[in-house]
């Protein structure tokens, strides 16, 4: 539940839309939980080019499992605190001075959303 820690490895955008989504748990007392993270494959599946802003950015196909739940009032009401869930996500990386980090995440129900970026073999 504490965004900074991530500050150094993402985009300002995207640290405060994390940041506000967690002061929002906050505010309803729900606190998510995730435990045993599993990183089973990466691959990179795109690349971005804008020559014109002078920028780079790579996407990555992560899957994995973990342990998921999220609590409200100490009561959980989503996920399972006991049994891991497979995931996949979509997470973009900028090359912000020469250091990629993490500017946007997708989970796997907005794979439409990333129709249009450039397939690259690795």
């Amino acid at each position: 539940m504490d965004q900074d820690i991530a500050i150094n490895y993402s985009t300002e955008k995207l640290y405060n839309n994390h940041k506000t989504k967690l002061e929002w748990m906050k505010v309803r007392n729900e606190r998510n939980i995730l435990k045993k993270v599993k990183l089973l494959s990466i691959r990179v599946f795109g690349m971005e080019v804008d020559k014109v802003e002078n920028t780079r950015s790579i996407w990555v196909a992560i899957k994995g499992s973990m342990i998921d739940y999220t609590e409200k009032d100490k009561k959980i009401f989503e996920g399972n605190k006991h049994i891991p869930a497979s995931f996949t996500e979509y997470w973009k990386f900028n090359n912000v001075n020469d250091r990629w980090i993490l500017d946007e995440i997708k989970q796997s129900g907005d794979i439409s959303e990333l129709e249009e970026i450039s397939i690259i073999e690795v």
